[in-house]
């Protein structure tokens, strides 16, 4: 506990120097501007050149296009008609994004291509990029510069403002050499493959018990001599040996199920007793077979730019080769028909395939989105992009700085944006400042890919969780107690921002709990622990790198603890609850924050305990003997993936 308050106080400090020094290298900075302002004035007459240079080229909607068929690297994975259909299907599905600009390329053009690659027993992408260039880079451009093609491609791209419109003259549009350099530079060609499909059928056994258990009910003798027993003193001394098995509380206990009719046997009838169930009986359960289809596609994707080099040539290139394994089960019964399901493990394997190939292309270099900012407000910047082109809300972008060096300009990375409010249509869309110094003058932004999952590890110390001692095992569980107020717990978060989807900022769906283990000293064989998990939501709010979350979910708390002591075997308790969290974070890089949070439990059942007592096992409701409420103060680190 001393450590974890030590902790907190040496973070608090940190952040607060870390927010002086900021501040300090602020003020530096304003007054190196002061003293350059005489300078600024030198240089207004050669600003227009300088804009020239450092102001951002305007981003253009990148074009992509597919072959007509999803290619075989080898002879025996070769695709029939049907299953080419579906493959393809899934591809324009997947990649027909706002992100890019998909054009069909024909038929015709392709027969050449496809005829050479049948040449080859096996195919490897050097040979792909090799036919490529041979058979399809020239047939290519001339299609892209057709009259019908060039026009609807540059008319989107000037409806969006990301070409320089010179001027229009009927169905034609003239564009600056530049312009169509960057216009053809930005066309795209990904060559969908498979190298190994496989289907399955696997028969597995499976234990099936003919008669499950069931809570017993205690007779009706048994039940009176409890209540007796709980409600008055006992004077039979035999009696109260007995009673010693059940807890001595005030008021009457849901006793559920318990093991007295062993009461009275010697302990090696008990052993003896014990050895006969722990051996299944073969009638209790038969044998039945099942079995499971696996449906597996191996392959990927080539990425191919196209490009001209300065003799005005075009060519492609290879940009990336992204590998992809996709994989859907069933498990079935031994008679139940294949057919529906196997058509529904293609189709899922697909679908999965293909959407995972385009998730990943997304992260490309390539396709990273870049803008202009256009203006300034405090924290806030206005971004020249649009949900057209891809953006959403809570995408994170990098501010980019130009510099003039002596090699001519270059870019350095000096913050780190978030979209919290896209343009639908071709407005500028808002985005917040939420790392590096805001004295910096970032120009323009480019897009940092991230899977939108964070995940946070720490400890934490629980207070307010304890076991109501009853006799005669007052000192077994205040010494349980003890160890679960004194120990120190893990502390996990995982989280995926589900916001996105729904156009709320900062909305995840949440994954959180607590863990610990309760072994003692004297028998390091045990595995005692303490957990918790819980489902949930969380919404973030954010002020520059700080945030401030509020949480809630529900779960399970579980105690399973293992004593050291022979008369007191073990004790279990489980119980459904809820949670609300409070917490507030800091990033310290682009990627990492530091953290803490306050959490507070309540159960919302009755706890469900079991104990075991001499070797004999009870099941038992407590309402208000024992409290499964608590309340933790965790730290931790979370990473931004």
């Amino acid at each position: 506990m001393l450590f974890i308050k030590y902790l907190l106080l040496f973070l608090i400090l940190f952040s607060f120097n870390v927010n002086l020094f900021a501040q300090d290298l602020e003020n530096d900075v304003q007054r190196f501007k002061n003293d350059r302002s005489h300078f600024d004035d030198l240089v207004d007459a050669s600003k227009e050149t300088q804009n020239k240079h450092i102001k951002q080229e305007k981003y253009v909607k990148k074009t992509i296009a597919r072959p007509n068929k999803v290619y075989s690297f080898n002879q025996a994975t070769r695709l029939s008609k049907t299953d080419q259909e579906i493959a393809l299907n899934y591809f324009d599905k997947a990649f027909k994004t706002n992100r890019f600009y998909n054009t069909d390329i024909p038929t015709s053009m392709l027969i050449n291509f496809d005829t050479s690659l049948d040449l080859y027993e096996s195919i490897s992408p050097e040979i792909i990029i090799h036919n490529l260039n041979i058979y399809l880079a020239e047939p290519i451009i001339e299609f892209l510069n057709t009259d019908s093609i060039q026009e609807n491609r540059l008319t989107k791209q000037v409806e969006n403002n990301t070409l320089s419109l010179v001027s229009s003259k009927g169905k034609s549009l003239d564009i600056t050499a530049d312009d169509l350099k960057k216009f053809m530079n930005s066309s795209f060609f990904y060559f969908p493959y498979v190298d190994n499909i496989t289907f399955s059928k696997k028969i597995l056994k499976k234990k099936i018990y003919k008669k499950s258990e069931k809570t017993v009910s205690l007779p009706s003798a048994q039940k009176n001599i409890i209540n007796d027993s709980l409600n008055k003193k006992v004077s039979n001394p035999s009696l109260k040996t007995q009673m010693t098995l059940t807890p001595s509380f005030s008021d009457p206990i849901d006793l559920l199920f318990d093991t007295f009719s062993r009461i009275g046997q010697s302990n090696n009838d008990l052993v003896d007793k014990d050895k006969d169930k722990d051996e299944e009986d073969e009638d209790d359960f038969k044998i039945v077979k099942i079995k499971k289809l696996s449906y597996i596609i191996s392959g990927g994707v080539l990425w191919f730019q196209l490009n001209v080099d300065p003799s005005g040539k075009y060519h492609f290139e290879k940009i990336a080769h992204l590998p992809m394994s996709t994989s859907r089960s069933k498990v079935l019964d031994i008679d139940d028909a294949e057919e529906s399901t196997l058509s529904n493990l293609k189709h899922g394997t697909w679908s999965g395939f293909a959407n995972s190939l385009s998730f990943q292309s997304s992260l490309l270099s390539a396709f990273r989105i870049q803008g202009n900012i256009m203006n300034q407000d405090k924290h806030f910047y206005d971004l020249d992009i649009d949900s057209s082109i891809g953006i959403k809300i809570d995408d994170y972008y990098l501010g980019m700085e130009n510099f003039e060096t002596e090699d001519g300009y270059k870019s350095e990375q000096v913050s780190l944006l978030r979209i919290t409010k896209p343009s639908m249509s071709s407005n500028l869309s808002r985005a917040a400042h939420q790392f590096g110094s805001l004295s910096a003058m970032p120009s323009w932004v480019i897009e940092d890919p991230r899977y939108h999952i964070e995940a946070a590890l720490g400890f934490s110390s629980l207070s307010g969780l304890s076991i109501t001692p009853y006799a005669p095992y007052n000192a077994e569980l205040a010494l349980l107690n003890q160890k679960l107020a004194n120990n120190l717990y893990f502390y996990y978060n995982v989280q995926t921002n589900i916001g996105r989807f729904i156009d709320i900022s900062q909305l995840f769906f949440t994954i959180d709990g607590h863990y610990t283990y309760l072994n003692d000293t004297t028998n390091v064989s045990t595995s005692s622990y303490v957990t918790s998990v819980y489902l949930g939501i969380t919404k973030k709010y954010w002020y520059k790198s700080f945030n401030f979350a509020l949480s809630y979910g529900f779960g399970q708390n579980y105690i399973d603890y293992i004593s050291p002591q022979d008369s007191f075997d073990y004790f279990e308790s489980s119980n459904i609850a809820h949670k609300i969290g409070i917490s507030a974070e800091k990033l310290i890089t682009n990627t990492t924050s530091i953290g803490g949070e306050y959490l507070f439990s309540k159960a919302l059942f009755s706890p469900l305990i079991t104990t075991s007592f001499d070797d004999h096992q009870m099941f038992f409701k407590i309402d208000d003997y024992t409290n499964l409420d608590f309340s933790s103060l965790s730290i931790y680190v979370r990473m931004y993936l």
